[in-house]
């Protein structure tokens, strides 16, 4: 017998934890660059990973591929962060201000950067949505 695939389905919850999370990565990439915004663009940076990753192990069927879509891009947005982060640790970065200029420097850097990958999020995840309303239909069945 011939499965037909349901399309998916988001709850509320959900639509409203994705605008608040690109509201955050917007509201982080606007202003000019400054060590506020490269604090927050590094802490969105690291978070998004944990938060995917949770979700790709937690949630349902379509917003477990969602997140394992979105969590490449993110995951590599994350790397270049984390080897940004290496280069700073040295010998010059002795007062707190000289710390929040290199992050401010960061945040001028990885701006564009960051805006790429994090608009690759949404696409990415919504093609594994789409991957698997095509291709795993007959799972929902169970």
């Amino acid at each position: 017998m011939l499965c037909m695939a349901t399309r998916p389905q988001f709850s509320l919850r959900m639509m409203f934890a994705a605008m608040t999370m690109i509201a955050a990565a917007l509201g982080a990439l606007v202003p000019a660059p400054s060590w506020y915004s490269g604090l927050a663009m590094m802490l969105l940076g690291t978070a998004f990973p944990a938060i995917f990753w949770i979700g790709a192990r937690q949630g349902g069927s379509y917003a477990r591929s969602f997140c394992l879509g979105a969590f490449a891009p993110v995951a590599t947005a994350a790397v270049f962060l984390a080897f940004s982060l290496i280069t700073v640790n040295g010998p010059q970065t002795v007062t707190f201000d000289d710390c929040l200029a290199i992050v401010a420097k960061l945040a001028e850097f990885y701006r564009f950067l960051l805006a790429f990958y994090w608009g690759l999020m949404p696409i990415a995840g919504l093609l594994g949505v789409l991957t698997q309303w095509v291709l795993g239909g007959a799972d929902e069945q169970k």
